[in-house]
């Protein structure tokens, strides 16, 4: 704790050490630091660390006296306690505590009486009992029946007292000096000491025992609430125990939106490649399938996410360590003009938090809480989690939803939401943007492939129902012209690739098996969602160019076969509206009752 706390300090206080180190180097030249051999535990010597107050021991009349040496810079850090900030490095070496009886002189080692002598039982430390009990106006054998004291009666509660009663002695300047020095005089030595019956004798002041005991309770129960949500984990973020039936299934991980989990998670690690992308892409890319699993893969796409988000989620890649490749899952309604960030999104780091801000927040958040004591019901009703510490977001055999609800998302969601075909308001400025990240990647050196999510024949015929697919093909347009720019940046270092899969393919079209309302489908969830099975396909046409057994599956989309492409896709779906009229009219028909329904709970996603 003294070692966690400590390197906390030490960054926080860092702009402040280098202005103190600044200021003594103008005003008393080197050395900027005081060294001195100390006791620590046990009488083992050690260098303790502060900044210099005084000028050398020849004074300027030659005086070695403390007071002719202490100049007004001196002072001011001796009244305010900030020479004692570099003793942090001695905390985080294990040689002192921020509590515990001060180090003083090598030479007092012999004159100590035995009882006296007990006082290096312990670490030395930054603070102590005597110094919130008078400092240097005490005397020397009432300091040292403090010291002795604090050894019989430690606890966590007396040091949180002590580091209170500490800030207090600060902010009044009490005890600085003793009368007629500028420190404290000499030790002596002496004969005897007695520990005192009680410690705290000259108790503070109401208000100030009162604003202790209120600062220590919220501290007590911020450091509770926190050691519970690192101990349950809901998100996955310290793996300190895995319990099951208690902790192992993480439920609730993507909980108000998933996007703190997923900035810490690629804030804490790194990875070859990072996956990103909506819904979609979240549900049915798995970085441990065969082509991904020996590339060091991570899935870091958000449920229902926005252009804005992605390129958010770029450019914290890019302040980070970048991967070697980005692989960017796209959709259609992801390009409307009003969809906006969603979720916790603007608590992530992906809004610009320090992440340290971000990973305290999830531990001690009222949402983390909610979700540490979800996470715990789940687990002992015996709860299965859908998301994994891959990424993927991919629910147990049994559960996922059957072909019976196939259409559901188009009646429920896509044919419904404003954001996606009801009102849809196409945006070019969101190509442009997708663009922009893109080349910043490329120009830092890391591949990017972008690709259309392959979405069921349902789902373009819903979009050719709601009056989109003149808006969908400029889409693919705009995208192919943006992603060309890209490339043809002098700053790009990496290829851009744009890959589509949308349109009337041997997959796209695979039947919905009508006589089995329980069954599955071999490449699709529903019409929007496609399983990890077609995911691998999509990775191992992205990856290894390989189109297996589907040739007519998935392209890769440049200005010079955009036309040809686009042709393609209009015989495709004159084809599939010739073989399946009764699906087109169940489609049309949905278009035309839909948004007189009420439902608008998102199955489909991003």
């Amino acid at each position: 704790m003294d070692r966690v706390v400590a390197a906390a300090l030490l960054i926080l206080f860092s702009p402040l050490m280098l202005l103190i180190a600044a200021a003594i180097w103008w005003h008393l030249g080197t050395p900027i630091l005081f060294r001195q051999a100390r006791p620590g535990r046990h009488g083992r010597p050690f260098t303790i660390l502060k900044f210099r107050t005084m000028i050398g021991t020849d004074g300027a009349d030659g005086s070695d006296q403390d007071d002719m040496r202490m100049t007004g810079l001196g002072r001011f850090l001796r009244a305010t306690s900030l020479d004692e900030l570099p003793e942090l490095v001695n905390v985080l070496k294990g040689e002192m505590s921020l509590v515990g009886p001060r180090p003083l002189l090598v030479a007092y080692l012999d004159l100590y009486s035995p009882q006296q002598a007990r006082r290096h039982e312990v670490l030395p430390g930054i603070t102590g009992l005597a110094q919130v009990n008078g400092r240097n106006l005490l005397r020397w054998e009432r300091r040292f029946r403090y010291d002795v004291w604090y050894i019989d009666h430690w606890s966590l509660w007396l040091d949180l007292k002590i580091l209170f009663l500490t800030a207090v002695r600060v902010i009044t300047q009490d005890g600085i000096s003793a009368e007629g020095h500028a420190t404290m005089p000499a030790f002596q030595g002496s004969r005897s000491v007695e520990v005192p019956v009680n410690a705290f004798a000259r108790k503070a002041p109401p208000i100030l025992r009162l604003s202790f005991r209120a600062s220590a309770a919220a501290t007590l129960a911020a450091a509770a609430i926190a050691a519970f949500v690192a101990l349950v984990d809901p998100y996955g973020i310290t793996g300190l125990v895995q319990i099951p039936g208690v902790n192992t299934q993480k439920t609730h991980r993507v909980d108000n939106g998933g996007r703190v989990a997923r900035s810490i998670a690629l804030w804490r690690s790194d990875h070859d490649i990072v996956i990103l992308g909506g819904t979609r892409t979240w549900a049915g890319i798995d970085p441990e399938s065969p082509i991904l699993a020996r590339r060091d893969a991570y899935n870091a796409a958000l449920r229902d996410a926005t252009v804005p988000e992605l390129v958010a989620v770029g450019r914290f890649l890019l302040d980070e360590d970048p991967p070697r490749r980005v692989i960017i899952g796209i959709s259609f309604s992801m390009f409307e003009a009003d969809r906006a960030h969603v979720g916790d999104f603007e608590k992530s780091g992906f809004d610009g938090d320090r992440m340290p801000l971000v990973l305290l927040r999830s531990f001690v958040s009222p949402e983390a809480v909610k979700d540490s004591l979800k996470t715990l019901k789940a687990n002992l009703t015996g709860a299965q989690s859908c998301d994994h510490d891959n990424g993927l977001h991919l629910c147990p055999p049994g559960e996922a939803a059957p072909v019976a609800n196939f259409n559901e998302a188009l009646a429920r969601s896509y044919l419904v939401q404003p954001w996606h075909y009801a009102d849809f308001d196409y945006d070019p400025r969101r190509v442009e943007q997708l663009g922009r990240i893109a080349r910043e990647l490329a120009a830092a050196g890391v591949e990017v492939d972008i690709f259309t999510a392959p979405v069921h024949a349902h789902q373009m015929e819903a979009v050719r129902a709601a009056g989109l697919y003149p808006v969908h093909e400029r889409w693919l347009t705009d995208l192919t012209l943006a992603i060309a720019d890209a490339n043809d940046h002098p700053a790009s270092r990496a290829p851009i690739r744009l890959w589509d899969f949308t349109g009337y393919s041997s997959i796209t079209t695979e039947p919905v098996p009508r006589g089995s309302p329980d069954g599955q489908m071999q490449w699709y969830r529903n019409s929007s969602i496609f399983t990890p099975l077609l995911g691998e396909v999509v990775m191992r046409r992205i990856l290894a160019d390989d189109p297996g057994r589907h040739p007519d599956f998935g392209v890769r989309l440049e200005p010079a076969n955009l036309g040809l492409v686009l042709m393609a896709k209009r015989q495709g779906r004159e084809r599939y509206a010739a073989a399946h009229p009764d699906e087109v009219a169940q489609i049309q028909s949905l278009a035309r009752h839909s948004r007189e329904r009420v439902g608008v709970a998102s199955l489909g996603g991003g």
